[in-house]
């Protein structure tokens, strides 16, 4: 081709970031979340499926404790606004707003971790007491990881938010991004706090 031919295309003036499903991370978690949600409704369908061939139920007629996780979910379902708001500062590249979004998200992350630490002390049987209590430890225990796992990367973007005067515009992605797996936090354990510490009390 000759060089009278040759068509250069000028992107210089395109964005290097994109909220929402014009960020390339919105994709990534969003399918994380697909797997994640996917794990833990296997675990729920398990839950149900152990409940019709057991004789009795919960078997050894032992519910988990109800009241630690039910405070559980009053803090989660809570720790919804701060962080819906901080989403709202990110994307209108507000600092200061987004700084302190964070810091009361990771407040509220703090509190419900150590109220299921606490919630986890408090069951009654070990989970190797047999299926029914293995069952209720691991559908427990991978919403506690992933609750685990969001709190950390929530204080590790509110430390790269806090390192100057002025940010990079992925950052403010970055803390949308991490709402929407915080959201699905929130999200997936009221199906889980209704099956394991509900249900068994409506039978």
């Amino acid at each position: 081709m000759s060089p009278e031919r040759t068509r250069v295309l000028d992107v210089s003036r395109l964005e290097t970031f994109g909220f929402g499903s014009r960020g390339v991370t919105w994709w990534g978690v969003n399918c994380f979340i697909a797997i994640e949600a996917t794990m833990l409704f296997i675990c729920l369908a398990s839950y149900f499926y152990l409940q019709s061939q057991a004789p009795e139920w919960p078997i050894g007629r032992v519910p988990p404790p109800l009241s630690l996780a039910t405070l559980n979910l009053v803090v989660l379902l809570a720790s919804v606004v701060p962080m819906a708001w901080t989403e709202r500062a990110a994307r209108k590249m507000d600092l200061r707003r987004v700084r302190l979004g964070l810091v009361t998200s990771i407040a509220f992350g703090l509190a419900f971790s150590l109220i299921r630490i606490f919630g986890l002390a408090s069951l009654p049987y070990r989970w190797d007491a047999h299926v029914y209590w293995s069952l209720v430890w691991t559908t427990i225990g991978l919403h506690t990881a992933h609750l685990a796992a969001e709190v950390l990367e929530t204080i590790v973007i509110a430390a790269a938010v806090f390192r100057g005067d002025e940010i990079e515009p992925k950052l403010y992605v970055d803390v949308e991004d991490n709402a929407f797996y915080w959201y699905f936090i929130v999200a997936i354990w009221v199906p889980i706090y209704a099956v394991i510490y509900v249900s068994p009390r409506l039978l």
